[in-house]
């Protein structure tokens, strides 16, 4: 096998690693036998076009014929990339460690009955969040939280620090569920021209 196929096979193999996806899993997917899997990643077998573009696109992989001049620049974009998600990787990492302290700190305080609705959001949400990819925008909303339970563990009186905490994880989350860019919610007017509204 030539120094061309190793490659792709190599970066098929890898994409499949990266996936958490098994042979087994891969072949359902993709419809291709385990077994061919197996000897097209141990390179006993030439792999044919059909195969890689399945295997590419359960993969999330894009098959494309670039000018050999225009190779290092790709490669040059490729790379950037990985350091972008790797840099993705380590924000997410730290902001589901600090979900987690959020998380254990809300479970030490005690709480008046008037608490237990607004904990009980923050550690909903707090969850919630921990399965998605987090940046490094995210981190600084999440440090900004944890910053406010640290207070409250300090005075428990700060019920409004309670609320604003439940308030910002909230308005985080739906941020990432919903794409919505704004994070701080925009001012209700005084006075609605609904046709709902009974007052007029």
């Amino acid at each position: 096998m030539n120094y061309a196929g190793e490659h792709i096979i190599a970066a098929l193999k890898a994409a499949r690693e990266e996936k958490n996806l098994s042979q087994r899993a891969m072949s359902a997917k993709a419809g291709v036998p385990q077994s061919h899997i197996s000897k097209i990643e141990k390179g006993a077998v030439d792999i044919q076009l059909s195969s890689l573009i399945e295997l590419a696109r359960v993969l999330d992989l894009e098959l494309t014929l670039v000018p050999r001049r225009l190779v290092p620049a790709v490669q040059a974009i490729l790379r950037s990339g990985e350091t972008a998600t790797s840099r993705q990787g380590e924000a997410t990492w730290q902001a589901v460690n600090e979900l987690k302290r959020i998380q254990h700190a809300v479970k030490k305080l005690q709480p008046l009955p008037e608490w237990s609705s607004p904990l009980q959001r923050i550690q909903q949400t707090a969850e919630e969040l921990a399965k998605f990819p987090l940046g490094n925008m995210e981190l600084k909303t999440i440090r900004a939280v944890a910053a406010k339970i640290k207070h409250i563990e300090q005075d428990p009186k700060a019920l409004r620090n309670i609320k604003r905490a439940a308030q910002e994880l909230k308005l985080l989350r739906n941020h990432l569920v919903h794409g919505v860019r704004k994070l701080i919610p925009a001012p209700r007017p005084a006075y609605s021209l609904n046709a709902e509204d009974n007052d007029a």
